[in-house]
């Protein structure tokens, strides 16, 4: 899905010569030719001599028809997976909010759940040849970006997996596993359950990793951790499984909607929640806010926005900038199902 495009004004020329080409020759980014290509005036004189002498060189020639589509505001490339997931949607809402304040129109591309898919979609994004710059929202996948770079500016937001030398914002999953398990902790509780995430995601085992950072730090010993999908009806299901054994006095989940499934699970059993159990969720949604669920936020919103600082950085410089790497430190929410243990002792 693309939304409404609006070139630059450089295209494609005779030869097979393009902005691309012309952006190495002078060693200045790509959007810094096309600002001189588009006579824009935020250009030293002494880099548009730079650009025309390379692009002179080349024999770079800009189409007629690209130069009439030429306006002051430029197009960036937005790279999801799929836009309608609702952690997507969170990102994408702080990505339009800065993008409108930086003069900026969006693109929205999908890129499917395939691997392979993906990676043709930004090579072929990336010699486009109508986007200023390029900002993908992929956190387990930032590496598939390695065909862009060098070719436009190009800013991400994932995981942190990928050695890309690019620039980034974090979701330091890890921080946030131990803030909620922290919290926990600080109320007295010595034995903390686990609901985990798809295993095989990155997200997943950085927030166990961050649970199992805080109880070490604490000396408690590690609770009974249990696998689910992030769903609603796995935490369910983890709720059904952990009342078989030895109840924890509080549980961590990595989603708020395991969370809510769990504490589902266990009221139907009569277990009083924070009363006998309490409870930490993960993601901040506004479901969490509605059932008074104590979570941890990982402020999408303010990284949607942080990514698109740093592309709009690359865009307007005239060089090639040094990748920042950026985190934004997820903000735990206190609300009303977390408390000391032992309220529902008689």
């Amino acid at each position: 899905m693309m939304g409404q495009t609006g070139g630059r004004g450089d295209g494609r020329v005779r030869g097979g010569v393009t902005i691309v080409d012309v952006a190495r020759r002078a060693g200045v980014s790509v959007s810094t030719v096309s600002r001189v290509m588009n006579g824009r005036p935020d250009v030293s004189e002494r880099t548009r001599r730079q650009v025309m002498e390379a692009a002179a060189a080349l024999g770079y020639v800009m189409r007629d028809a690209a130069r009439n589509l030429a306006s002051s505001t430029q197009l960036v490339a937005i790279l999801v997976q799929d836009f309608a997931d609702e952690w997507m949607a969170r990102v994408l809402r702080g990505v339009g909010s800065e993008i409108e304040r930086w003069g900026y129109m969006a693109a929205l591309f999908t890129v499917g759940s395939s691997r392979e898919r993906r990676a043709r979609s930004v090579e072929w994004l990336a010699g486009w040849g109508e986007a200023a710059g390029m900002l993908a929202v992929l956190p387990a996948d930032g590496g598939l970006l390695e065909g862009a770079v060098g070719r436009l500016p190009v800013a991400i937001v994932d995981d942190g997996t990928a050695g890309l030398e690019v620039p980034r914002v974090l979701c330091p999953d890890r921080e946030g596993g131990y803030r909620g398990t922290k919290h926990l902790l600080e109320l007295g509780h010595c034995r903390i359950g686990f609901l985990m995430g798809i295993p095989e995601m990155n997200a997943a085992r950085e927030r166990l990793a961050g649970y199992r950072r805080a109880l070490a730090e604490s000396g408690v010993p590690e609770g009974p951790v249990v696998a689910g999908d992030f769903t609603r009806e796995s935490g369910r299901a983890a709720g059904r499984e952990l009342l078989a054994g030895e109840m924890p006095t509080a549980v961590f989940a990595s989603s708020d909607h395991m969370a809510l499934g769990l504490i589902e699970a266990v009221r139907e059993a009569g277990v009083r929640v924070p009363e006998d159990l309490s409870v930490v969720g993960y993601d901040g949604l506004p479901v969490a806010a509605e059932n008074r669920l104590t979570t941890v936020d990982p402020l999408l919103h303010e990284i949607g926005s942080e990514a698109v600082k740093l592309l709009a950085e690359q865009i307007q410089a005239e060089r090639p900038l040094p990748a920042k790497r950026v985190e934004i430190p997820p903000r735990l929410v206190v609300r009303e199902t977390t408390a000391p243990p032992g309220r529902g002792e008689p």
